[in-house]
């Protein structure tokens, strides 16, 4: 389909205000030509359902295409479950869903907030895994003619068709029917989006590969089959580099070395300890020398012991997700063994290039009992650009919208 046979106004709802015209034509160009356009426009004006009307028209031969919608907070997701909703009055099939963190969710997770030790995810895999999570097990069941292969109940599956069905399936709506048929609501969004043409998700899911490639793999499509819009895209910069920085703090290492023999024995490495203890000491040697200052550059041999074999802590890497198949846990760094396998396996990436900058650094606090400080080493990349522009091209198309750029 050529852009000039495309009704470019086709799904779009209201009366055009001044400059949505133009907002839709960008989004129809840029995924007609499957490209990555920029629309920087003042906030208001309605960006989102000029994109996503012009989406839906670029694409209305091709019903089985996927949008992936990022956003950067919570307000920002329910305008695009509002805009949705108003443009399945337009086409009744339309599904949507936005997918939020299992923690965010979980019926149960208080019962498991004394488990810090293990960090929430472990404790929900475990429970999972011993059948003890009464809300996962009435979703799915185990096949016994299919060697205990893990298959969706029957009648769940009216349950995420109805879902589907009636309404872009938001958090609230996930909640109140899996509180209502007792299910994991985590798991009615996560199956309500494999069905979905439209996921709504944080930046994270895309542009953090272990969880883009989680999720890719759930949903059962490739990046290069997935249309990306990004909402307050001059936001990106920030949290790619953000979220790909690895940090250990003073109380991290403190942890690990007072549990050293615990850590060996868990991860089955015995250099593991003489990486503790390699960081302990380089953090110690910075600190006595900094006097006031809050940082210091390090160069990248200080965070990157040599005798680390590369083999056992990529296996240390993989494994260290429960395996649950779910976005979130690929990036997964909920306690200090969690944030030293995270921040190894980055000071190795470190080692191999010039693109990161490595610190330590110092936050001093007052509180009643008198001053204290936190003291991180920390491992950023330099350049976003490297890590975005891969995702944007790879992708089918994309649009970026902003208000500020």
């Amino acid at each position: 389909m050529t852009t000039a046979t495309i009704d470019r106004l086709a799904y779009f709802p209201y009366t055009p205000r001044l400059h949505q015209e133009r907002a839709v034509n960008l989004a129809v160009e840029a995924f007609s030509s499957n490209t990555v356009g920029l629309l920087s426009a003042d906030c208001g004006i309605g960006k989102t359902v000029a994109v996503l009307s012009g989406y839906f028209a670029a694409r209305a031969k091709d019903p089985s295409s996927r949008l992936i919608a990022l956003t950067r907070t919570h307000s920002q997701s329910k305008v695009f479950e509002s805009e949705l909703e108003v443009l399945r009055g337009m086409d009744s099939t339309l599904a949507a869903t936005t997918m939020v963190s299992r923690v965010h969710v979980c019926p149960i997770r208080h019962e498991m907030e004394s488990l810090s030790s293990t960090g929430f995810m472990r404790a929900c895999a475990g429970m999972i895994r011993t059948g003890q999570c009464n809300h996962y097990w009435n979703l799915y069941q185990k096949s016994s003619s299919e060697g205990g292969r893990i298959t969706i109940r029957e009648e769940a599956h009216h349950v995420i068709d109805d879902l589907l069905d009636s309404g872009v399936v938001t958090r609230e709506r996930a909640e109140e029917r899996a509180e209502q048929e007792g299910y994991c609501p985590y798991e009615i969004m996560k199956l309500c989006a494999r069905k979905s043409r439209v996921i709504i998700g944080p930046y994270g899911y895309l542009f953090q590969t272990r969880v883009r490639e989680a999720l890719l793999g759930f949903i059962g499509i490739q990046l290069h089959d997935v249309d990306i819009l990004v909402d307050e895209a001059h936001n990106l910069s920030s949290h790619v580099l953000d979220a790909e920085t690895a940090k250990l703090s003073n109380e991290d290492l403190r942890w690990l070395r007072e549990n050293s023999q615990l850590v060996v024995r868990e991860t089955g490495i015995s250099w593991i300890k003489e990486a503790i203890d390699f960081l302990w000491e380089t953090m110690m040697i910075h600190l006595d020398s900094m006097r006031h200052k809050g940082e210091r550059v390090l160069d990248k041999w200080d965070v990157s012991p040599r005798f680390i074999k590369e083999g056992d802590l990529d296996l240390l890497h993989e494994a260290g997700r429960p395996g649950m198949n779910d976005p979130e846990n690929a990036s997964l760094a909920e306690t200090p063994l969690d944030r030293l396998i995270e921040f190894l396996y980055t000071a190795q990436k470190a080692s191999r290039s010039d693109g990161w900058h490595v610190t330590i650094q110092v936050q001093k606090n007052w509180q009643d009992d008198g001053p204290s400080s936190r003291s991180t080493l920390m491992i950023q990349p330099l350049n976003s650009a490297g890590l975005t522009a891969p995702i944007l091209r790879g992708a089918r198309a994309a649009v970026l919208m902003s208000g500020t750029l």
